[in-house]
């Protein structure tokens, strides 16, 4: 028995609300339809996606390697050695700055024979005098001649004219500032593959 206290097998309930206006309040039926619609589309659009970028790279998405160092191959299995794999997976390295080409040198009568042609553009074209394209023809001539013969001691003096020759034809205003500044280029670079004497 229960000291002073009746038990009482049906005591009064207490009706809870089932619904409460306020920040916590769920949406009313309605917006649940709406934002289940939208939920759904997003789900669907992330799904597209996915089966999209599976199609793009073929079906299946490339596995990761990482780069841990060398690995011991497994012996290859009689399957493996008789038929070839149907996939076959590189890894890339990543990507590191190429080395730029190496130039090919040019020989000497290479140079000459770009020099004489740049000279004549520039004769064509009214940028270089035609007593001074004279001149300067006249010396790439000589030097294309005696290098074709080996006679590297007149080629040098040749080449020593023409640079000669050029820097006075340019204080004389017959060759052109940006004119002088290619040919006595053009010039340095045929001195660089000239033989030495």
């Amino acid at each position: 028995m229960i000291c002073g206290m009746a038990y009482d097998p049906d005591p009064p309930t207490q009706l809870l609300p089932t619904h409460q206006q306020g920040r916590h309040a769920a949406p009313s039926s309605p917006n649940r339809w709406l934002f289940g619609v939208i939920g759904g589309a997003a789900v669907l659009a992330i799904l597209l996606g996915i089966l999209t970028g599976l199609l793009l790279t073929g079906g299946t998405p490339e596995p990761k390697h990482t780069a841990a160092g060398p690995t011991a191959a497994a012996e290859p299995t009689e399957e493996e050695t008789l038929e070839p794999s149907p996939e076959v997976t590189t890894v890339s390295p990543s990507p590191t700055r190429k080395p730029s080409p190496t130039p090919v040198k040019k020989t000497a009568a290479q140079l000459i024979a770009s020099t004489r042609a740049l000279l004549d553009s520039y004769e064509r074209a009214g940028r270089v005098d035609e007593e001074a394209a004279d001149i300067l023809g006249g010396d790439l001539r000589d030097l294309a001649r005696n290098v074709a013969s080996g006679r590297t001691r007149r080629a040098w003096s040749d080449l020593t004219d023409a640079g000669r020759h050029l820097r006075n034809l340019h204080e004389e205003d017959q060759v052109g500032d940006r004119e002088y500044q290619a040919l006595a280029a053009a010039l340095t670079e045929i001195a660089k593959a000239l033989p030495r004497t």
